[in-house]
């Protein structure tokens, strides 16, 4: 874990986050996350994105691997299975994924 208001980001304050999420996409998800393996990015969620695999977050060939999910303002939400999981691999860590959730995450 990482210590409260900071991350891989960065210390996260307002402005940082709002920097984050200002970021412009670089790929749409589709309501079905689990069962890919995304490269370092910002990828915007579907209004209601699931989770009901395994997501693999691969930082392999990046210096400063980060992700950003971004949800859709007002209205995004993340749902997730009991069995869901998500695997970091190649230098990818936790604490560089950024999850802007707008509205409610339900945790399987």
């Amino acid at each position: 874990m990482f210590p409260a208001g900071s991350s891989g980001f960065g210390t996260l304050t307002s402005g940082g986050f709002l920097a984050a999420l200002s970021q412009t996409p670089t790929a749409a998800l589709a309501a079905e996350i689990g069962g890919q393996t995304l490269t370092p990015g910002v990828y915007s969620l579907a209004a209601v994105a699931t989770l009901t695999g395994t997501l693999t977050l691969d930082g392999t060939g990046y210096t400063d691997p980060q992700w950003i999910f971004q949800g859709l303002t007002g209205t995004g939400s993340l749902d997730t299975a009991s069995a869901s999981s998500i695997i970091f691999a190649g230098g990818a860590n936790p604490c560089d994924v950024l999850w802007a959730i707008p509205t409610k995450v339900v945790l399987g």
